[in-house]
């Protein structure tokens, strides 16, 4: 009781109390969640918040303890104080300091078991993850090949171009030949539409990507992909392939309009194997293209590629990291390279995933260590 009579002791530890009762306060108030999303949800707040109350606490404690020393008057009297019921006798001081020593221990290994178990699941999580992700990149990318292959043979008809003269039925018919495709445009050598299928006035304008992606393939003779937001403010991915002019060999350039739900088909593999898995085709600037995700949370946001990343993954070249851009219980996150693209994929799962992993290793151990305890 010394001890906590001391200015620096007690204003840490009240301070830092308080980070506590406000993790209980978030675990009991988030009615809905989930008993391991409540959980989640209460050590963020408090590991968010533990360290700033113990620095307040600690300098308040500093500075009341130099107050206390410069006025000396002010301090209470020990002549005041009685003896500690666990000091008035041998008995008692042995076991009281016993049980103390006990629980302090049990403490401390019940956090580091829980702290140990939760980075052993957390790195397990992440290597799953990243496995998932290169699958579905690769899956992503031999399908943008695929339809980049489909757009190069369709250039290839000898009566679809005469100079910069398309014929649109010649370009209906190939449309109607595949699935994959909102529209395909034809673009002439003055990046200007010169065919589309279907037409449409508000469609046929060219997003300023894919005006880039042209002027791109137009120069180098070579594939690009554009993405952007069409008219109807929907994600568009479009493919840009060169066409060579039969007759006369001038350059145009064909773009075919991804349609999303083929994008979705490809990454829908992410959540075969585990229905927590959510992800998505993203930019380079983290915002999302085309996505799959849990009813009870879509991917709704943009993935902050300059947030500090809580993970390196060496052996895949991506970044993992845990996410909070959304009120409500954290994400681990999978952000795959993106091998020079333009695009990226990004997988995540619910952070309590995790942490129900991190209690089947650790509540054994501590169970067991209880026992010990009170056997002896």
């Amino acid at each position: 009781y010394r001890v906590l009579r001391n200015p620096v002791v007690s204003g840490t530890l009240s301070q830092s109390s308080i980070a506590f009762m406000a993790g209980f306060t978030v675990f009991f108030v988030s009615v809905g969640a989930t008993l391991l999303s409540r959980l989640d949800m209460a050590l963020t707040v408090l590991l968010q918040n533990i360290f700033p109350l113990f620095l307040e606490g600690l300098s308040g404690g500093i500075l009341i303890l130099l107050v206390l020393l410069a006025m000396p008057a002010w301090r209470t009297g020990n002549e005041e104080l009685i003896p500690a019921p666990g000091q008035r006798s041998v008995q008692r001081y042995l076991l009281s300091n016993l049980v103390l020593f006990g629980a302090t221990v049990l403490v401390v290994v019940a956090a580091v078991t829980f702290s140990v178990s939760t980075f052993v699941s957390t790195r397990l999580a992440v290597a799953e993850l990243a496995a998932q992700a290169n699958v579905a990149t690769a899956r992503m990318a031999g399908f943008h090949a695929q339809m980049e292959d489909t757009l190069e043979s369709f250039g290839k008809e000898d009566d679809l171009l005469d100079g910069n003269k398309v014929n649109n039925r010649v370009l209906g018919r190939l449309y109607r030949t595949t699935q994959h495709y909102d529209q395909i445009l034809v673009v002439d050598g003055e990046q200007k539409v010169a065919g589309s299928y279907p037409s449409d006035e508000a469609a046929d304008r060219l997003t300023d990507n894919e005006l880039k992606a042209v002027r791109k393939t137009l120069e180098y003779d070579s594939r690009s992909l554009a993405l952007g937001v069409g008219e109807d403010n929907e994600a568009l991915v479009s493919l840009v392939v060169p066409v060579l002019g039969v007759s006369d060999g001038t350059k145009s350039a064909m773009i075919g309009r991804v349609k999303k739900s083929s994008l979705v088909q490809t990454l829908n593999g992410l959540a075969d194997n585990n229905r927590n898995v959510s992800g998505a085709m993203v930019n380079l600037d983290g915002a999302p293209v085309v996505e799959i995700g849990r009813d009870d949370r879509p991917w709704q946001h943009a993935i902050d590629s300059q947030a500090q990343p809580a993970f390196a993954v060496d052996d895949f070249g991506g970044t993992a990291f845990l996410d909070q851009s959304e009120p409500g219980a954290r994400q681990l996150m999978y952000l795959a390279p993106s091998d020079n693209r333009n695009w990226r994929v990004a997988v995540a799962v619910p952070y309590d995933i995790v942490l129900s992993q991190a209690l089947a290793l650790a509540i054994p151990l501590v169970l067991d260590l209880v026992f010990v305890g009170g056997v002896f």
